[in-house]
């Protein structure tokens, strides 16, 4: 094939259809096929064919691809369409395309980069392959790992049918994105392959995911700052650490989340079941958020929310429960938080955790929650510290106050002892 096309002929393609093969791609698993899908995304996303353009990688081949950003804006909508595999090269081969160029300085490193499109499909029966296993292990700098599949500023986004596996850092991140659709997804990671996250979103609006596997060594999906609208349905989860909200106020920045909606979900054998975290002398709000029929399956933490998270990446310099300015007290506020037909079997002995800073949780609802222990010889329980609401028929009772007092009572109670009365809410998950 004759390599020195020129822009104007990669550009025109009458069927809108553009084979890496065609542009060069060998598919070995062994050669380097950068160029040619840099290629090959060149001629899609100049393409003008009013029904959208394809890349099509094939089926039956195997494309080593190096780090690399797919560039927006694209004259048209871009269909990336993955039927073979794409396999990250050995770490010691690795290269790393610079991102703060193309998406700013504030970008993280990325494998497979999508940046400013609008109307981008990426979907297909293939294998996405970020060989992680020697990051996991050699590289302590969470941020030298690269994602392995990132959108950053892309809008009216779908993502389906496609097998990830073996990502270095996070699997699949959404970076101010709007209006994002993804569905059917198979995401696998070993459960103890450090900060392998299934789905990362953040600075994003109108998230949709539902009908997808996830398994890795973190959160299936973890809702990250500044992210609103977001509907997760019908995930099974595990191994992982569960569905996160945060954490959020690293750095001790202003983060907010809100109209988060969980339904219908599984948890098997995770180490965290719904989880809302938030790192203490920040500030912002996590609210209006929906935890519904939910199946546990030996599940550690089934529900917690925490609001003195910390771990080896945070930078929080807080050292009390929350951080004073002058006459300003700051920290993030958690309300509206529903937790509804709970059903299932708890790891560990304590299988509700709500731990808040002083007027920190407003608003917890907690209703037809059925959890039992998975060794029936062990008696679990729920703690609860500055958390006010309401709860009704709740298994575990809130046995444990906040001075570690046993206040264990046959009947329904609410959820601490100094809780005022809310309203059962409409809470169709939309």
């Amino acid at each position: 094939m004759d390599m020195t096309m020129t822009s104007s002929n990669l550009a025109s393609n009458p069927k809108g259809i553009s084979d890496v093969v065609d542009f060069g791609a060998i598919g070995d698993g062994k050669n380097d096929d950068t160029q040619a899908f840099s290629r090959a995304w060149k001629s899609v996303c100049e393409g003008s064919n009013e029904d959208g353009n394809i890349l099509h990688v094939p089926n039956g081949k195997s494309f080593i691809l190096h780090s690399h950003v797919f560039k927006g804006p694209c004259q048209s909508n871009v269909i990336f369409q993955i039927i073979g595999n794409i396999t990250a090269p050995s770490r010691d081969k690795w290269r790393l395309e610079s991102t703060v160029s193309t998406m700013g300085k504030n970008a993280s490193n990325c494998w497979i980069c999508f940046y400013d499109i609008v109307g981008l499909t990426v979907n297909g029966s293939g294998t996405i392959d970020g060989q992680g296993d020697p990051w996991w292990n050699g590289e302590k700098e969470r941020s030298r790992k690269p994602r392995a599949l990132h959108f950053n500023k892309c809008q009216n986004v779908r993502l389906s049918g496609l097998t990830h596996i073996n990502s270095p850092r996070n699997h699949i991140s959404f970076h101010m994105c709007n209006n994002v659709t993804i569905s059917s997804l198979n995401i696998i990671a070993p459960g103890n392959s450090p900060n392998t996250d299934g789905i990362d979103i953040s600075y994003s609006n109108s998230v949709h995911l539902d009908n997808s596997s996830i398994s890795t060594g973190d959160d299936c999906v973890a809702i990250n700052a500044n992210s609103s609208q977001i509907y997760i349905r019908n995930i099974t989860c595990g191994p992982g650490h569960g569905i996160s909200i945060g954490s959020l106020g690293d750095d001790e920045n202003y983060d907010t989340v809100e109209e988060v909606y969980v339904s219908n979900c599984t948890f098997n054998e995770t180490e965290n079941g719904a989880r809302i975290k938030t790192i203490e002398g920040a500030s912002g709000y996590a609210r209006n958020i929906f935890f519904e029929n939910i199946t546990l399956v030996a599940t550690k933490n089934p529900i917690i929310i925490n609001q003195f998270y910390t771990d080896s990446h945070s930078h929080s310099h807080s050292h009390g429960i929350n951080k004073t300015h002058g006459q300003i007290t700051y920290q993030i506020q958690v309300s509206n938080v529903t937790f509804l037909r709970f059903q299932g079997t708890s790891a560990s002995k304590e299988a509700i955790t709500l731990n808040c800073v002083e007027n920190g949780c407003e608003d917890i609802f907690m209703d037809q929650i059925n959890i039992t222990s998975t060794d029936r010889s062990t008696e679990i329980f729920s703690y609860c510290k500055n958390a006010n609401g309401t709860s009704d028929q709740i298994e575990p009772k809130n046995n444990v106050d906040s001075s570690g007092n046993n206040v264990l009572s046959a009947e329904p109670i609410d959820i601490c002892s100094n809780v005022s009365t809310i309203y059962k809410r409409n809470i169709d998950a939309r």
